[in-house]
């Protein structure tokens, strides 16, 4: 769905004010879970969504809510989806990638195309929004914030490291890689996989950095970034004398401005 579509949806169907989800008019824009959460909240209240003005597969979703006629099996399949950790993950990093579509994520998976339009329309709409990139950002980091529930869990997380490539690479195939599934004709050199994992740590931390957050607690990535670092430059020595103090913070950013050839105060990256 579009954000007009979205836009036009909230001011028909929501009512004005806050909800015990958050789905309020307002938030509608911001919620990758919207049409699951709009045929949810219609069918709580015993109301059929329209099928004029409102895409197929929240229609499709309200009747199956509603237990209206057969079961919508893909639709079904979709909710599945979500609730199963290794699925959704995949799934969710393979949708933001460029040229992702249903069709060329079933032949990639080997499931129905309609079961991943639904799952996509449902659950993670992001297909008709991917050149909003601050929306594409806000959902991972919403998703990264749900995940990373200590310290340790958003380096250790498979599902962050995925979304982590997707958004910087756009490149299906590092995905699947990265995520233990090699698609049909295609050899990825592992060190470039590995390369990619670690400039998704490394650009976390220098972003945390960038905000002041410069422990441990407050920045989970920091030390196995400067681990990284650290490594690098044992391997290209440069012996600098005579450069001012810096305190740590200007060190650490310093250091990632090197390493990763990009100077993080020009734009904000993207990190979860």
């Amino acid at each position: 769905m579009t954000g007009e579509q979205i836009r036009q949806l909230a001011r028909m169907l929501l009512p004005e004010g806050p909800s015990p989800r958050g789905s309020s008019r307002g938030l509608a824009l911001l919620d990758p879970a919207f049409g699951w959460d709009l045929a949810r909240r219609c069918a709580e209240a015993g109301l059929r969504l329209p099928a004029v003005g409102v895409p197929p597969a929240l229609v499709r979703a309200n009747r199956f809510l509603l237990e209206l006629g057969p079961p919508d099996l893909n639709v079904a399949l979709a909710q599945v989806i979500n609730e199963s950790k290794p699925q959704r993950d995949l799934l969710r990093a393979l949708l933001i990638c460029d040229d992702a579509t249903p069709a060329s994520i079933a032949d990639l998976c080997a499931r129905d195309s309609d079961q991943i339009g639904c799952f996509e329309c449902l659950f993670w709409n992001c297909l008709d929004r991917k050149a909003e990139r601050p929306y594409i950002a806000r959902i991972c980091q919403q998703t990264g914030g749900v995940a990373a529930r200590n310290r340790q869990e958003g380096l250790e997380d498979l599902g962050l490291q995925l979304l982590r490539i997707a958004y910087r690479t756009g490149r299906t195939a590092l995905v699947l890689a990265a995520a233990g599934v090699v698609p049909p004709n295609e050899h990825l050199p592992i060190k470039e996989i590995y390369g990619e994992i670690k400039k998704g740590i490394i650009a976390s931390a220098a972003a945390g950095v960038l905000n002041g957050k410069v422990t441990a607690a407050e920045n989970p990535a920091l030390k196995s970034a400067l681990k990284m670092i650290a490594a690098n430059q044992k391997e290209k020595p440069s012996a600098q004398k005579g450069q001012p103090e810096l305190s740590f913070a200007e060190g650490a950013q310093l250091a990632f401005d090197k390493v990763v050839g990009y100077n993080y105060r020009n734009g904000p990256p993207y990190e979860i």
